[in-house]
């Protein structure tokens, strides 16, 4: 049941349901490195990308994920030139060791500060 709030004139509209991210990735306690969008295979790879997008903004997370469960598509903001988004496999995710080397070069990280 979503929450009943009262407008300016006193009528009560309901809001809408609350956005949730599907699946967040960690590869540091409290640094969010990924978003993951999840649909079913009844939806195309990328179907939910833009969704993930809109959860990746606010949380400044430049790696985002969109599944269908049949791969992935896969959108890496610290992307120089190329493509942004690739289509995946399944088993071609990137490693978390990967993405947190490419998150550390994008956002200025130093091995020291690591």
């Amino acid at each position: 049941m979503s929450p009943m709030v009262a407008s300016m004139n006193g009528k009560m509209h309901a809001r809408g349901a609350k956005k949730r991210v599907d699946h967040i990735l960690y590869y540091k306690p409290n640094i969010p490195l990924a978003i993951i969008e999840a649909k079913d295979n009844n939806h195309t790879v990328g179907a939910g990308m833009q969704q993930a997008l809109g959860y990746a903004k606010p949380l400044d997370v430049p790696f985002v994920f969109s599944s269908n469960g049949d791969g992935f598509l896969f959108h890496d903001k610290t992307v120089k030139s190329g493509p942004i988004e690739t289509e995946l496999s399944l088993n071609a995710l990137p490693s978390p060791e990967h993405l947190w080397q490419k998150y550390k070069a994008f956002k200025g990280i130093t091995d020291e500060v690591d």
